[in-house]
């Protein structure tokens, strides 16, 4: 009798754990709410794992209690959740694209920049603070190749109008203000790394590399005359520039969908060169109606200036 009692004993205390089982179950959404099938689930420091099913649900069958659960899916953040009766888990608005294939931007970007300062100054005209302060403004698009989660390698144009501040001096009256000097061709390799691109938002630093040519629209001309006969022409004629475009860039993107975001960062594109050719003419008429006419030769000023940016766009 006894014997049987130990045995009972013993098959009693064997489904105690069964008796304690602990069952887990919830259902994994995306951004818009929508069940997402497939998604790993598994408990924080234990082996235990399942996945959703079509309908984006789970279950988990569980011998103790625990905490937390760890969710995955391919193109998501993975995310650590707290245990909670009929759980519903949200897994973001994290990049839903490939780590790796294309890529492409749009970008606007405007603001001002200081240096390369140039002053003329001929009879009674002068212009001066040519650059002492510049506007740029414009648009570029880039296309590329994701190499891996953080790294992007591609290549860009761009076109930026620039405007030059310019103070001049011509007899009794001074005036200055900003004039569009010309329009900025950027032809570019972009270097990009993302910190996370599975992130709802992350930092980024951005390089753009290569060539800008500047094409002169504007040419600054005034002519004064006294009472006397006595004229004075001074004219700036702005011409062709180029050299290298260097823009680094650092911002913050934020995942505005599955495969898109909204970039914001500011950029400095360290070298904006102008260039002008100066000429100066004075025509004076003498009491005796003899006439003295002078000029310069055309000499070319350049210099180079940087500029700061913010910039916004999208990638996709």
């Amino acid at each position: 009798m006894s014997k049987k009692l130990i045995f009972l004993f013993i098959w009693f205390t064997c489904l105690i754990p069964l008796q304690a089982q602990e069952v887990i179950t919830g259902t994994v959404v995306d951004s818009k709410n929508q069940p997402i099938p497939g998604v790993r689930v598994e408990v924080v420091g234990r082996s235990e794992v399942t996945t959703t099913d079509i309908d984006g649900t789970f279950r988990l069958d569980l011998p103790v209690a625990v905490k937390k659960l760890r969710f995955q899916y391919v193109g998501h953040k993975p995310i650590e959740r707290n245990v909670k009766p009929d759980m519903i888990v949200k897994m973001g608005h994290g990049w839903q694209g490939r780590d790796t294939g294309y890529r492409g931007f749009f970008d606007f970007m405007g603001g001002f920049g200081t240096g390369g300062v140039m002053n003329f100054h001929f009879q009674d005209e002068s212009f001066t603070d040519i650059g002492k302060s510049s506007i740029m403004f414009g648009l570029s698009m880039t296309h590329g190749y994701q190499i891996n989660p953080m790294f992007f390698a591609g290549v860009g144009v761009g076109v930026t109008p620039l405007m030059l501040y310019c103070t001049e001096d011509s007899g009794d009256y001074r005036w200055g203000e900003h004039a569009f000097y010309g329009i900025a061709c950027q032809f570019y390799a972009d270097f990009r790394w993302d910190y996370d691109i599975k992130a709802k938002t992350s930092p980024f630093v951005d390089l753009k590399l290569g060539y800008q040519r500047i094409f002169a629209i504007h040419d600054f001309i005034d002519t004064y005359s006294n009472w006397y006969g006595y004229g004075s022409e001074f004219e700036l004629e702005s011409t062709i520039t180029k050299g290298v475009l260097l823009m680094p860039t650092i911002g913050l993107r934020t995942a505005i969908g599955a495969k898109s975001a909204f970039n914001v960062g500011l950029s400095y594109n360290i070298m904006v060169k102008r260039a002008f050719n100066v000429t100066g003419h004075t025509n004076l008429l003498l009491p005796d109606g003899e006439a003295i006419n002078e000029h310069t030769d055309p000499k070319t000023f350049s210099s180079i200036g940087g500029c700061f940016m913010l910039n916004f766009g999208f990638d996709f």
